[in-house]
């Protein structure tokens, strides 16, 4: 492991003499086998250590123990340590996300902090047998490129010395350096997408290739090589057909589509957001074409959505991350009118949004009527009924609603059948 440790950074060159690095040590095999390795290789590497771990609060004892083990470990090495604490579950339902996406922004947060506090690079103990799980993954929700990369190496001041070593190999270091790790007892449970891959579909690829790590290394740093073409192409299309945000439409559509994908994430990841597929595709076809299409995702930023207004955008929809500020609302609306749409999610009848009428839910009408007082003229409602269709009582709601305060009201989620589509019509909806 060690010699495969030191080619990658060698390779990737990750440190330069005189860094900072903090190690990033959960206490599982990982992350002890990562933190062992720098300890031991510190002087060689010309690096000054330093540790830090994230409680996720999650498994109560246990989470308890694995950062204690964390403490006892770097304070028998010596090595400076920062605990953090999160909640993380609490974080996940108030930001409406899994709990795996949530403890994930959590970390990255935290490493974050500390590379400003303190300039260090973060070392991160994920693994090739990580990095397959992450194409797998990616390749099931469908990806592009990008996706087929799996997780980078580095990536600005996060480096990955092990992600060309598999779980194997470390668990074999360990065991050879008489390390003692902890063991999350959540990476059995077989409710996280992750580990259902883990437990079951890479075993099924290594009965069919045993050498299943080589092959996915040359998958990985073949799609490498592509995305690094398609992305310097992209660059240059932006530097002479860009302007501000815009592209040349013809220029645009004359570009190959791996180009054309791209440039639309690069254009709109610069204004803080983030395009799907489904998003990118409807993009696509605008540019040959005409229309409009919205798109949302969180935006909170008041520069954000001048940008996409000025660039053309018929309206911006603001979900349930911006109601949490009401302010933000209520000056959103007296800037921009009814170019500011609101997206809400509705189950039998009640509308689910935290800091809003002192309740975490609120009658749909109550909600709406509010927000027609502020002066929101559309809204997008999200029907999250169980049984997949739209509930009748909803509908019936919406035109009340529609009728009533004059609103325009976007019916989403749910449309399976003709006869939603001719109930959405009947009522105006």
């Amino acid at each position: 492991m060690r010699d495969k440790a030191f080619s990658t950074i060698e390779t990737h060159r990750m440190f330069r003499q005189g860094d900072l690095v903090c190690a990033a040590v959960s206490g599982g095999a990982d992350s002890v086998a990562l933190l062992h390795f720098l300890y031991t290789n510190r002087q060689a590497l010309g690096i000054t250590l330093s540790a830090c771990h994230l409680n996720h609060c999650l498994r109560g004892a246990e989470a308890d123990r694995d950062e204690a083990f964390v403490r006892e470990l770097c304070a028998g090495w010596g090595i400076p340590l920062t605990v953090e604490r999160a909640e993380i579950a609490a974080l996940a339902r108030e930001r409406r996300l899994s709990e795996e996406t949530a403890g994930r922004e959590a970390r990255y947060a935290l490493f974050e902090r500390l590379h400003r506090q303190t300039g260090c690079k973060v070392a991160t103990a994920h693994t090739l047998s990580d990095n397959i799980e992450t194409v797998l993954f990616s390749m099931v929700r469908g990806t592009g490129l990008r996706g087929m990369c799996g997780i980078a190496p580095v990536r600005d001041y996060l480096c990955r010395p092990l992600i060309g070593i598999t779980r194997q190999e470390v668990e074999d270091y360990c065991r050879q350096q008489g390390l003692d790790y902890v063991t999350d007892s959540t990476n059995a449970d077989p409710h996280y997408t992750r580990n259902r891959l883990r437990l079951e579909v890479v075993p099924q690829l290594y009965a069919i290739n045993p050498a299943l790590p080589e092959a996915f290394s040359r998958l990985i740093e073949a799609m490498e090589e592509g995305y690094a073409l398609v992305g310097a192409e992209a660059g240059r299309f932006l530097a002479e057909h860009g302007t501000d945000g815009r592209v040349d439409t013809v220029a645009f559509l004359a570009a190959p589509g791996a180009v054309q994908r791209e440039v639309l994430a690069r254009l709109v990841g610069k204004w803080g957001a983030g395009l799907s597929a489904r998003h990118t595709e409807l993009c696509r076809e605008l540019a040959a074409g005409s229309g409009a299409v919205e798109i949302g995702g969180g935006i909170r930023s008041e520069e954000v959505i001048e940008r996409y207004l000025d660039a053309g955008a018929m309206r911006v929809i603001l979900g349930t991350a911006a109601l949490d500020d009401r302010d933000f609302l209520t000056r959103m609306l007296s800037k921009y009118g009814p170019r500011i749409a609101v997206g809400v999610d509705v189950r039998d009848g009640l509308v689910a949004v935290k800091g809003w009428l002192e309740t975490s839910s609120t009658g749909c009408f109550d909600f709406l009527e509010t927000l027609s007082q502020m002066g929101v003229r559309t809204v997008i409602c999200t029907d999250i009924s169980k049984d997949g269709a739209m509930a009748g009582t909803n509908l019936s709601l919406y035109r009340q609603i529609s009728r009533q305060f004059g609103m325009d009201i976007v019916a989403s989620g749910g449309v399976s059948t003709i006869d939603d589509v001719k109930a959405l019509r009947d009522m105006d909806i």
